[in-house]
């Protein structure tokens, strides 16, 4: 297997993990929402922290939230999920880009620009 082979093979293996990922998320939303949209409550979120004095638990917020209010929060999460899957696509493209710049100027397939001919 030539390095160039590699550099294909390691990103199109990054790129088939990150759409794992996407996949994942898809259904985990998808069966999260059926569970929602099957019942017509609301819920009740308890915010605390524990006392660093005595330990005693400390309530410093109450959320009260309908169904709707949580498919949004859900559909919210996974819009986040997705950008950093996005950036994380974007940052293994940009590594893919730079090995076959490398391969290239190392196989004397193209030239160094001149700024970089210093470098040995």
């Amino acid at each position: 297997m030539t390095n160039l082979n590699k550099i294909f093979r390691d990103f199109s293996f990054n790129i088939a993990f990150i759409q794992l990922h996407q996949r994942q998320i898809n259904v985990f939303v998808k069966n999260e929402i059926i569970k929602l949209k099957r019942n017509d409550s609301f819920s009740m979120n308890n915010f605390c922290f524990n006392s660093p004095i005595d330990g005693e638990e400390i309530q410093f917020a109450v959320k009260e939230s309908s169904n709707v209010e949580q498919i949004k929060l859900i559909q919210i999460q996974k819009n986040k999920e997705f950008q950093w899957l996005l950036a994380e696509s974007y940052e293994y493209y940009e590594k893919f880009l730079h090995n076959i710049y490398a391969y290239l100027i190392y196989q004397k397939k193209i030239e160094i620009p001149n700024e970089y001919s210093h470098i040995q």
